[in-house]
């Protein structure tokens, strides 16, 4: 799959919780599923790249985690992008911040 800019420019909500200062989007698909879409510098697509082996192996373990389902550039855009599932629910940051202070 080729992602092509300009099927992308406006038309995908953005995401404003999460850690990391990477741009998200939530993408839903045509069969109703749903992945997240994060755009960052392509100095950092190696770490990506590791990153989706990681949630792999996680996943083969068991764990909740994200489906690491593609990580690339677009042709025309100055930056790289990663695909993975969308998991339903409250947001690790938001879940932490409902905790005391020695849980988190």
């Amino acid at each position: 799959m080729r992602l092509e800019a300009d099927t992308l420019r406006g038309r995908i909500p953005r995401l404003e919780q999460g850690y990391s200062a990477d741009a998200k989007f939530a993408v839903t698909r045509a069969d109703g599923g749903r992945w997240v879409l994060r755009v960052f510098p392509c100095g950092d697509l190696e770490r990506h790249r590791a990153e989706h082996g990681i949630l792999r192996r996680l996943r083969d373990g068991g764990a909740r985690v994200p489906e690491p389902v593609e990580v690339g550039t677009v042709e025309g855009w100055p930056a790289c992008y990663s695909i993975v599932s969308f998991i339903e629910g409250t947001s690790a940051q938001l879940a932490l911040a409902a905790l005391p202070e020695a849980a988190q």
